[in-house]
């Protein structure tokens, strides 16, 4: 899972994807009932991988389980990036804030390296 400041414009477009439309919409909903709720909205990376070049933020947010104790992501991460999932999954934390062109990146990478063995 990725996580996103909803304050971020990318959700404001008219044209966005109705699955990321609807999770908006829930999330407003719910800030509206409780004004504590956190001000993230939480994406797949199949969802996240449709508006992540119209996002504007420079960090998101992992879950730290998603990619740290996954050794298939090792040779493609960043060191930045696993030092932030390995202090997060220290100190018991499920999300960590990552740069999202490095994240974006990693990911690419990993595609490329699935693709290989395929």
């Amino acid at each position: 899972m990725i996580r996103l400041f909803r304050c971020d414009k990318v959700f404001d477009l008219p044209y966005l994807p109705e699955i990321i439309f609807d999770k908006v919409e829930a999330f407003d909903l719910k800030r509206t009932l409780c004004k504590y709720a956190p001000p993230y909205i939480e994406l797949t990376i199949t969802e996240y991988e449709q508006i992540k070049d119209k996002t504007i933020m420079s960090t998101i947010q992992i879950k730290t389980n998603d990619y740290y104790g996954n050794p298939s992501y090792y040779s493609v991460m960043p060191q930045a990036i696993f030092d932030a999932l390995e202090l997060a999954s220290l100190n018991g934390e499920v999300y960590t804030n990552v740069d999202k062109e490095q994240f974006d990146k990693m990911i690419d990478n990993y595609k490329l390296k699935m693709n290989k063995y395929e």
